[in-house]
């Protein structure tokens, strides 16, 4: 379709039926929250969450091997859908925040951690976030990831179900 006047733009804008785009974005709204349910996902944006198993650090994450281990917590920015992941059959993600993360680099034999946080939080040993994040993120910039929504669960419901406190890596033994 092509407009050539404004007033034919505003026509079709007019002639659009609300009721039923409310309805279609209600069904839509619907249909996420169903297919969320039947995955098995028990948080939503905001929440704690943790990491419950393995994740595959190949790739791209291997620089991330000793963040993205069982236990790290972090919170979910986003819950989406990715029709491209595992071959085009599509699958769940959840990004997260990691509430601590670090990059490894292993470089002719010298492994060097780098913070992802804030600078002030920097543990020993590990390189602080150079000056330009520094200067642009001065609170800190946490690290997102995009993992597979069976990949965490919530973190009050596995300490309700375990009774106990879920164990998070120190970087310090590291």
């Amino acid at each position: 379709m092509t407009f050539r006047t404004i007033d034919e733009i505003a026509a079709a804008l007019r002639a659009i039926d609300m009721a039923a785009l409310r309805w279609e974005v209600a069904k839509a709204h619907a249909i996420r929250e169903w297919a969320l349910h039947h995955v098995g996902v028990d948080y939503h944006i905001g929440d704690r969450v943790v990491i419950v198993t393995e994740i595959p650090t190949a790739n791209g994450w291997y620089a991330y091997r000793e963040s993205l281990v069982q236990g790290a917590t972090g919170v979910v920015d986003d819950i989406d859908f990715n029709p491209y992941a595992d071959n085009g059959r599509g699958a769940w993600h959840a990004s997260v925040a990691l509430d601590r993360a670090w990059a490894v680099a292993d470089t002719f034999g010298t492994v060097k951690r780098h913070w992802k946080g804030k600078v002030t939080e920097t543990p020993p040993g590990f390189e602080p976030p150079d000056a330009y994040t520094q200067e642009k993120y001065p609170n800190g910039k946490r690290k997102v990831f995009a993992l597979r929504v069976e990949w965490v669960r919530l973190y009050r419901r596995l300490y309700q179900e375990t009774k106990q406190p879920v164990a998070v890596p120190n970087v310090d033994d590291l």
